[in-house]
């Protein structure tokens, strides 16, 4: 890394008080492992600044960092759009396909009772290839439980999560593909009490998920040669 680049963390933005402290405090651990570096919060949508401003401005030779766990539309054109014209920016890989995803949402799981099904609920995107990949990532979370997983969206095209509760008539719990609370963990949550089953935290809502995913942005950026 190259103290001179900025890091800039794009996420999508919440109208949630806790959401954006979640994601604050995440930013706030990414500064504290990285220190030599100029770390930045950007978003697509509802907060200030917003990519496009940031990285007009600031965005110079920027290591770009997509906090979504899918790459949809805000991934693939909202963020990639901004990035485009400013001089030597690169957008890394967006944080949905690092393995601490995986490894963080295995272990939420675990914690759910039983052996039976579980719902991995994500956010959902009217990208086809974003769809596909959570329903991959639902493949991968079933193998290594050891249990089966049926994915549901809480919007756009495919299953809804009350699908996906109705398909696995016998569903344990909700495995939540949410980075930080809002509306959707919201949403998420009231599928959960309404069918009388657990539900895990968003990702970024524990002590121990901000911090493994600020170790392993700040890795991912050091490695990005």
């Amino acid at each position: 890394m190259t103290a001179a680049h900025p890091v800039v963390l794009v996420a999508h933005g919440t109208r949630s008080p806790i959401g954006r402290a979640r994601v604050r405090e995440l930013v706030d651990g990414v500064r504290m492992l990285a220190p030599h570096r100029r770390v930045l919060l950007a978003h697509v949508d509802v907060e200030e600044p917003r990519v496009g401003d940031l990285l007009a401005h600031h965005g110079e030779r920027a290591d770009v960092v997509p906090l979504f766990l899918s790459a949809g539309v805000h991934v693939r054109q909202d963020v990639l759009d901004a990035a485009r014209d400013v001089h030597g920016a690169r957008v890394l890989e967006h944080l949905g396909m690092r393995p601490v995803i995986t490894d963080l949402l295995v272990e939420a799981a675990q914690t759910l009772p039983g052996s039976g099904p579980v719902v991995l609920a994500s956010a959902g995107s009217s990208n086809d290839r974003a769809r596909a990949e959570v329903q991959a990532l639902g493949e991968r979370l079933a193998e290594r439980l050891g249990r089966e997983v049926m994915v549901g969206f809480v919007g756009g095209p495919g299953p809804s999560v009350e699908a996906a509760i109705a398909t696995a008539s016998a569903a344990e719990g909700i495995v939540t593909h949410l980075l930080a609370p809002g509306l959707f963990a919201d949403l998420v949550a009231k599928h959960a009490g309404a069918h009388g089953i657990p539900v895990t935290a968003p990702l970024l809502d524990t002590d121990h998920g901000r911090a493994a995913v600020a170790r392993d942005i700040v890795a991912h950026v050091a490695a990005a040669v």
